[in-house]
């Protein structure tokens, strides 16, 4: 990864960042800022200017090509590992409730230097618009993943909503609304969130998602994790 891409991502989180500080009822849940960056490769003169820039934390898939190499980097430059248990490591073996406790069990054994895991990618959008993995059944998921990672390890971190994207459509509103009623703030330590823009003008970044972030606050209660 380039150091302008790098750049780029992390003006980006920032933006996130000072957004959610921005917005004065949700200044009460802003504790710490601590900076990330999503990776899909990372050597060390990466891992090296990764540190530079002040960021402490690295997120990436479970089971992807270079997530090995992306594990053993941070840990030598001490960074911190975010795990994505997502879709990567079932390729075509069916997600049913047996498979994905095994894979979490797995994970958390396996990766114990691993202590933040975000319960899979992006569970609420698809290509159309609709939910990847029903509000239901992602429920089952994060409460069974919450128990099998802090029955491990109890002072694991564990992300719900998998990078839930805003603004949302309607059809993820509900997903969030039906979620929320199932109670799966009880599962988790934060939420993750993903900001998306799709304009270039940072007044109409801003309009666009303080609503998002203000309903999600009061749906989840939870520190946000962008």
């Amino acid at each position: 990864m380039s150091r302008p891409a790098m750049i780029a991502m992390v003006t980006l989180i920032i933006a996130g960042v000072l957004l959610y500080a921005g917005v004065s009822q949700m200044q009460q849940h802003l504790t710490s800022i601590s900076y990330g960056i999503s990776v899909h490769q990372l050597n060390s003169q990466e891992a090296n200017e990764i540190k530079l820039m002040g960021i402490s934390y690295v997120r990436s898939d479970v089971g992807s090509s270079n997530w090995q190499s992306i594990v053993s980097v941070s840990q030598e430059y001490q960074l911190n590992v975010i795990g994505i248990i997502d879709y990567f490591q079932f390729g075509n073996q069916p997600l049913t409730p047996g498979t994905w406790n095994s894979t979490v069990a797995s994970d958390v054994h396996n990766y114990s230097m691993v202590h933040t895991w975000e319960i899979w990618n992006e569970p609420d959008l698809n290509g159309n618009g609709y939910p990847t993995v029903n509000a239901s059944f992602y429920f089952k998921m994060l409460k069974s993943a919450y128990g099998i990672i802090t029955g491990f390890n109890p002072g694991d971190i564990v992300l719900a909503l998998g990078g839930y994207n805003t603004p949302f459509t309607p059809w993820q509103a509900l997903w969030l609304s039906d979620l929320s009623s199932l109670g799966f703030q009880d599962y988790c330590d934060g939420v993750s969130i993903h900001l998306y823009s799709p304009s270039n003008s940072s007044a109409v970044y801003l309009s666009q998602h303080q609503s998002t972030l203000a309903a999600i606050i009061a749906l989840t209660n939870k520190p946000i994790w962008v």
